[in-house]
């Protein structure tokens, strides 16, 4: 058995360098780079056409009000690459909401509403892996689902995952 040399891989958050291993979608560091890259644009400005046909987003998603464009933004992260990148991409689109509410805006462009603060949170218990958490919902799919959860662990770190049960 002889193996065949395959071309690197881009890394998936356009920076155009390759990444390692197989199973590597990023290289170290630039999934957060995106979700950074992407909540910043989301909140603040527009996603540029890369991204909208990068992630099969609408044509008009920038026209939409903040927290439509998050849920969109974060339903095709979901779709293209994995549901703990999209919880990730929620908790820094509504960190940086939160941040434009108290007009802390971007420095070319003020926004051109107030923005509105994100409702309640809704409290769950949830079960990650083995052990069961008190956690709020960050983010729900078209149908409602939710697709990203917070919950404190035994340690006291604040973690957000994509994978896990309602209980």
């Amino acid at each position: 058995m002889t193996k065949t040399a395959t071309a690197p891989r881009a890394c998936a958050d356009n920076c155009g360098l390759p990444v390692k291993g197989r199973k590597s979608t990023f290289l170290q560091g630039h999934d957060q780079r995106l979700v950074s890259t992407l909540a910043t644009t989301t909140t603040y400005g527009e996603l540029d056409a890369h991204w909208i046909e990068r992630l099969g987003l609408s044509a008009g998603v920038n026209r939409a009000d903040i927290q439509d464009r998050i849920n969109e933004v974060a339903d095709s992260l979901r779709r293209v690459f994995t549901p703990a990148l999209a919880a990730k991409y929620v908790s820094a689109a509504h960190n940086r909401w939160a941040k434009a509410g108290r007009g802390t805006a971007a420095p070319d462009e003020p926004p051109a509403q107030e923005p509105q603060a994100p409702a309640e949170p809704e409290r769950v218990k949830v079960k990650v892996g083995r052990w069961t958490y008190d956690g709020v919902i960050e983010a729900r799919d078209e149908a409602g689902t939710p697709i990203a959860v917070t919950y404190t662990d035994g340690k006291g770190n604040e973690k957000t995952v994509g994978k896990f049960s309602l209980v």
